[in-house]
């Protein structure tokens, strides 16, 4: 689970990358995660879609906090350079990189940080999180 709480601070962390959380980020993460909560019963198997519930739990306290999004970001880099092995199908590893792409759209436009922060982060999804079929 120690992904998906990374995972929401780095969804703060790309939406924080203008200077704030404005109001449009925080409804696109609220409608994109019931949409998917909505969408799909929880099994005893289904960790990933249950993991993403924490990660909006930790977006939203991010933002409460207003945690260090430079900060932030460091510690997702540094969670991905500890992973050894994938820890996502390539199907999740998609929808991880649909909602930081769609949320860093979801406001005035994508500021040049917020493009620096989403292309490595894609970079390193493809790079870490893939082949785990």
């Amino acid at each position: 689970m120690r992904f998906f709480s990374v995972f929401g601070r780095l969804l703060y962390s790309i939406a924080c990358a203008d200077g704030e959380v404005d109001l449009r980020e925080k409804k696109f993460i609220e409608n994109q995660f019931l949409k998917l909560i909505k969408k799909h019963r929880f099994g005893a198997g289904d960790t990933f879609r249950a993991g993403l519930v924490l990660s909006k739990l930790v977006f939203e306290k991010s933002c409460e906090l207003k945690l260090n999004p430079q900060l932030v970001f460091e510690g997702f880099i540094q969670y991905s350079d500890r992973i050894k092995h994938p820890i996502m199908n390539s199907a999740e590893r998609d929808l991880c990189i649909k909602l930081l792409s769609d949320l860093a759209a979801a406001s005035n436009g994508i500021v040049q940080l917020e493009k620096d922060r989403l292309e490595k982060s894609i970079t390193l999804f493809n790079s870490i999180y893939s082949n785990a079929e």
